[in-house]
């Protein structure tokens, strides 16, 4: 004979320490895709490990929510996305512009 439990039992057991997937972030999770990310994913991982930036590291402009979206990005520095802050610039979107047209006509 079978136990059932209601949805909301179940949902109760699996809470907290009781949920298979708790603390199991970054590399033990089973869904880690390691360093290779899509591009858009590499700048989300960047927000949500480090938060969203505060200020422009070129012009010194503060952050701030416009329509919906942050004025200050990550921009990475080498073309690498390597997952370490180093790696990472903190540009206002002209900064950031600016940059990304500067390293496309080198190229």
């Amino acid at each position: 004979m079978s136990t059932t439990y209601s949805f909301e039992k179940r949902s109760a057991l699996n809470k907290g320490k009781n949920n298979p997937m708790f603390g199991r972030c970054g590399t033990s999770s089973p869904v880690w895709k390691g360093d290779t990310l899509q591009y858009s994913y590499q700048h989300r991982w960047m927000r949500v490990k480090y938060g969203h930036p505060k200020q422009c590291e070129k012009c010194g402009v503060l952050g701030e929510k416009k329509n919906g979206r942050w004025t200050i990005h990550y921009a990475n520095k080498n073309g690498q996305y390597l997952r370490q802050r180093s790696d990472w610039l903190t540009l206002c979107a002209k900064c950031h512009k600016q940059r990304d047209i500067k390293r496309s006509n080198k190229n």
